[in-house]
């Protein structure tokens, strides 16, 4: 498949288009996209079952400066978990498990990437 990357900002959305299709095809069911509140954001907020899942994705250009799920530190955590109370306290349903999850998007060529989804990441 072909991407359309030309700069870092298109890299990081070709990376959440492709970890959405990854997801979908794992039967996630995508429920939003940049939920935003204050400085923090989540990339993904996805569900299977009754488990919700909170999703980061980084993606990088081949991985000659280490792996993209190692930039999520924990003052990255906390920041999406603060980011997640709040989404889940607007929900009117009330799932019984939730996770943070981090799926690392390695762009080899135009054409070529590798997916590394770590469940449970954090």
């Amino acid at each position: 498949m072909k991407t359309r990357i030309q700069s870092p900002r298109d890299l990081g959305i070709e990376g959440e288009e492709i970890a959405k299709r990854y997801l979908k095809k794992k039967g996630f069911r995508i429920l939003a996209e940049g939920f935003r509140t204050s400085r923090k954001e989540i990339d993904i907020i996805a569900s299977r079952g009754d488990t919700v899942v909170f999703v980061e994705v980084k993606a990088r250009r081949k991985s000659h400066f280490g792996f993209p799920e190692e930039a999520v530190d924990r003052s990255k955590q906390e920041k999406i978990r603060m980011a997640a109370s709040a989404w889940l306290v607007q929900q009117p349903f009330k799932f019984r498990e939730c996770r943070f999850d981090v799926i690392s998007v390695v762009f080899n060529s135009e054409e070529d990437y590798e997916i590394t989804h770590l469940e449970d990441a954090f």
